[in-house]
Formats: C-alpha cells, structure tokens, sequence
C-alpha cells in the first residue's frame, strides 16, 4: 500500500472537490488539488489520497511515530461514524511518511487509547505525495451490509505556506463533527 497502484484502486470511488474548512462556510477551493479514493471487500476499507504539491521541498515532516502530533506535519485524515448516529466517530491521521495516528470522538470527549490494526503507507513524488490506509471491519464494529450507509468526511492538513484544511465534507459545523459529515453507501461485496 502507499502508491495507489493496487488492481483495486482500479475499481475505486473517487472523492473530489475538497474545499478549505478555514470557518468562513463559503467551500473556497484550496490552492492546491486533493483527491481520494475509496474501495472495500469484505474484511477491509482503503482509502487513499493524492495530494498534489508544487512546493513538495517545503512539505513539514516531523519524527513523530505512531499516535504522535500528526496535526503538526502535511497530513490526511479520515473519519467513519458506521451507525450514521452523528455523535461520535473513529478518526486516522496519516502523515506524508506513513505514520498513522488513530482515535476515537465520542460525546465524552476524545479516546486516544483506542487503537485498530489499520495499516498505511505514503510515497512522496516530485509533485505530489500519496498515502493509503487499510482499516479491518472487525475493528470499528464489523463489515457494512450492501445499501448500509455511514458518515465519512476525509481532509488534508496543509503545512506548505499559512496552515490550509481540505475537508471533503464541509457543512455548518467542524470538519470532526459527524453530525457534518457526508455519506458513503456500500455496496455488496
């Protein structure tokens, strides 16, 4: 994983038209072009990024190591309510190097303990950089049931320049509040 050349990225969805969460709620487009793609079989989700990049030398990648202050380096994230109840949600951050940080965002506050066997991967290019992230099913609660649909919202944190959030979801509330999240709808395996 990491370089998005897997025969499933093939049959993939695309997840376009990322805007900046900077607050204003007017879903500006960002400088630079953020694409993901999503698929699943029966055991595993994959999502991967595409971040493109002119300025790739001037990228913030730190030494954290896993469920380290990703936050603070160029990085994507990727958010799953699976009971669609829009109060809490599991979250990844991936860095550019493929460090993942992983918590979860319940009505308590933040669970930064948990932890699931997600597996991820980043590459970075000349003009972009990559990152992929496999999650099993078994650990958010088990595999979708074909039509089930869950809250997804996918961003990128650009360090490149002043600080730019791309959200693929951006409604009237923080890009990691489920209740702004959009929809992903399975299909059978």
């Amino acid at each position: 994983i990491g370089d998005l050349s897997d025969p499933l990225g093939e049959q993939a969805v695309l997840l376009q038209d990322f805007f900046l969460s900077d607050g204003s709620g007017e879903g500006r487009k960002p400088e630079v072009i953020t694409e993901a793609y999503a698929i699943c079989d029966a055991e595993f989700i994959y999502v991967g990024f595409i971040c493109h990049e002119p300025r790739i030398d001037e990228i913030t990648v730190s030494q954290a190591g896993r469920d380290g202050p990703l936050w603070r380096e160029d990085c994507v994230e990727l958010y799953l309510d699976p009971t669609r109840g829009r109060s809490w949600a599991y979250h990844w951050i991936v860095s550019s190097t493929g460090v993942i940080w992983d918590g979860l965002h319940a009505p308590a506050g933040l669970d930064m303990d948990y932890n699931a066997d997600a597996q991820a991967a980043s590459k970075i290019f000349e003009e972009r950089w990559t990152a992929e992230l496999k999650i099993p099913f078994e650990d958010i609660g088990g595999a979708p049931i074909p039509g089930e649909v869950w809250g997804v919202n996918l961003m990128r944190l650009r360090q490149v320049g002043d600080l730019e959030a791309h959200a693929w979801s951006l409604r009237d509330v923080s890009h990691a509040d489920p209740r702004g999240f959009g929809e992903a709808i399975f299909p059978a395996v």
